[in-house]
């Protein structure tokens, strides 16, 4: 794993579940140290919800906080990829219902916190009516990628 990180163009994190499934890979040895020696850009893709229980009101800064503390390097981020659509207002409700939240972006906080990394914005939603499933649009998701 370790050599693939340093033979990377691009290193992304992918959105999941942020202390179960994203920063764990930073635990393991050397992969750390091997994304801050790495040459790759650096991409977060952002959750499109916080997760009950486990990012109960975060905002973009608080996930960038997270990943800069497990990553060691605040100037090692140089892409963080969020929503920029629009969500229909029903979507946001039964979301709030269950107890997840639209995962705001404070650009201002997240300045501070990584001053390096840019904002980029891309429609990412995309909302499976029949099973209630609000997903990133792989294809978006992989076109934003791509144009980095």
């Amino acid at each position: 794993m370790v050599k693939a990180i340093k033979e990377a163009d691009k290193i992304v994190f992918a959105p999941g579940d942020l202390f179960t499934s994203v920063l764990p890979h930073l635990l393991v040895d050397g992969v750390r140290e091997a994304i801050c020696a790495s040459k790759a850009k650096v991409c977060f893709v952002l959750n499109l919800m916080t997760k009950v229980g486990e990012t109960d009101f975060f905002q973009a800064s608080d996930y960038l906080e997270r990943l800069q503390f497990y990553l060691g390097d605040h100037r090692r981020l140089d892409y963080v990829i969020v929503n920029g659509g629009k969500l229909e207002p029903e979507i946001v409700a039964f979301y709030k219902s269950v107890g997840q939240g639209l995962v705001k972006v404070d650009e201002q906080r997240c300045k501070k916190i990584a001053p390096r990394a840019k904002i980029v914005r891309a429609k990412l939603a995309k909302y499976l009516k029949k099973e209630h499933l609000l997903r990133h649009d792989s294809e978006e998701l992989a076109a934003a990628i791509l144009r980095l």
